[in-house]
């Protein structure tokens, strides 16, 4: 319901409201997990079934109490007295005391009842390969599904230039479709690498596809790929086997670019020569043909030290900061890289990351009236400096930063209890994802989502996944059993 049916409702409406409607859904899947949940006890109540006794809290869990309680007491003791914004969230964002509730609980339910099987992740990479899809063929006019508006429905305009449109597939904003696509690509590529299964193919496909789709939509989203492929590396470079396999993979996304390229800046746009064109399609042939010998005639399996993929991961980085300085001395000043070099030297403007930069200046001169609870959940358009409003022609009712609008609502020492669960959900599974897989990718991804929110908001249409995916982090970090075993549960051979 969390990973799958969310992201992928829509309805005849379209985007009209879309947001609302998916909150809506996203209640009433979370009523029927409930209602699930609570049928289960009362039966093993009734059939006097002794529930297992469960293990004491990790510190993940602690520092997750320590947000919920710090969430409550800046709702009870908001200074914006209206309570249905505190519990709902404003209109359009819905990101209040219950959604954030919710998020808790599904959480808890994946660390404590949920048993990793493959299946169920070879089906989110089908749902992945439909919605990417379905925003691919928006992209070149093919709206099938109707989701734009229409003309005769009178309350927007219709689309021109379907290129340029703000909205695609079933998540709507291309900012959240990013972040949907940013856990879709490195869940499923990694799961292709590391993981013995007959969904292999489906995992490979829709992280192609999903990269394809995110070239796009917007930078955060792509950048918070960079960051999961480079936690990776030392995963990858255990083994010859994934060595080879993420050469394939990596294969994949060359050629979503080289199609995108072809069928948009070739044909469409007329700007691309065909020179570079050869280029692209030769590095795809060239990476595939590598993977596959290495994968298929390269005999045995040489086990690596992860020593040696640190020592590659240290110089990637190196490589990619001095990448950075040299690429952006040649850059506009619209440019991501030229942006990223600029804020290396200390030289930050408002204008930068889509005007990013002047909502994070004004809403950090809010955070000294409410320092340590905040605000309440999701009440930043409530405190949100007047005078700053629409400088740039846009209402901000978010921060465009995950940290930040946590540091705004739910004050110092909310945003520290989340820091310390983010952090050690992610530190502690570092040692184990050596050795188990599934976690490896599930690290990935959720590595990719904290780095993009540094450039985006939290809303039911996809955030849910990177409560799920801690979830069953914590339950392999909970379980000595599961980290100890490199077959899975659930998992083919």
């Amino acid at each position: 319901m969390m990973t799958c049916a969310v992201p992928l409702y829509i309805d005849h409406l379209g985007y009209f409201h879309l947001t609302w409607r998916k909150y809506n859904f996203f209640t009433v899947c979370m009523f029927i997990i409930i209602t699930a949940a609570a049928i289960v006890f009362y039966r093993r109540y009734k059939a006097e079934v002794s529930f297992k006794r469960q293990k004491k809290f990790i510190f993940p869990e602690y520092a997750l109490l320590g947000f919920v309680f710090i969430t409550l007491l800046s709702s009870v003791l908001s200074p914006v007295k209206t309570m249905s914004e505190i519990f709902n969230g404003i209109v359009n964002r819905h990101d209040g005391l219950f959604t954030q509730m919710c998020y808790v609980l599904v959480f808890f339910i994946m660390a404590y009842w949920y048993k990793p099987n493959t299946r169920d992740f070879g089906i989110f990479g089908i749902t992945a390969i439909i919605i990417s899809l379905i925003g691919i063929l928006q992209f070149y006019g093919m709206d099938i599904f109707r989701l734009w508006p229409q003309e005769t429905r009178g309350w927007f305009v219709p689309v021109d230039n379907f290129y340029n449109v703000f909205a695609r597939s079933t998540i709507g904003n291309i900012n959240f479709m990013s972040t949907y696509l940013c856990i879709a690509i490195l869940l499923c590529g990694f799961l292709y690498v590391k993981v013995e299964s007959k969904w292999r193919p489906v995992w490979l496909g829709a992280s192609g596809i999903s990269f394809w789709f995110l070239l796009m939509t917007s930078n955060s989203g792509q950048l918070g790929t960079l960051a999961g492929i480079v936690l990776a590396v030392p995963f990858i470079m255990q083994s010859k086997e994934s060595i080879a396999r993420f050469i394939i993979l990596a294969s994949t996304w060359v050629g979503a670019f080289a199609f995108q390229r072809f069928f948009y800046n070739f044909l469409i746009l007329e700007t691309e020569p065909i020179g570079r064109l050869i280029l692209y399609v030769a590095i795809t042939a060239l990476l595939l043909s590598a993977g596959l010998f290495l994968l298929l005639f390269v005999k045995g399996n040489r086990q690596f030290s992860w020593k040696t993929g640190v020592v590659l991961l240290t110089v990637i980085i190196v490589a990619g900061f001095a990448g950075v300085e040299i690429i952006g001395r040649h850059m506009n000043e619209y440019n991501a890289i030229y942006e990223a070099r600029e804020l290396m030297h200390g030289r930050i403007h408002d204008d930068f990351g889509t005007n990013r930069v002047y909502i994070w200046r004004n809403a950090l001169t809010v955070v000294p009236d409410n320092p340590l609870i905040g605000t309440g959940p999701d009440t930043f358009l409530a405190v949100f400096p007047e005078e700053a409003q629409m400088h740039y022609g846009a209402l901000y009712d978010k921060a465009h930063n995950e940290y930040l609008q946590i540091l705004v609502c739910q004050g110092i020492l909310g945003l520290l209890c989340y820091l310390l669960f983010i952090g050690s959900v992610l530190f502690k599974s570092t040692k184990p994802a050596f050795s188990n897989p599934m976690l490896m990718a599930l690290m990935a991804a959720f590595t990719g989502y904290i780095v993009q929110a540094f450039f985006n908001i939290s809303l039911p249409l996809a955030s849910q996944i990177l409560w799920v995916m801690a979830g069953i982090m914590v339950g392999f970090l909970r379980s000595s059993s599961a980290i100890a075993d490199t077959n899975l549960p659930g998992q083919e051979s």
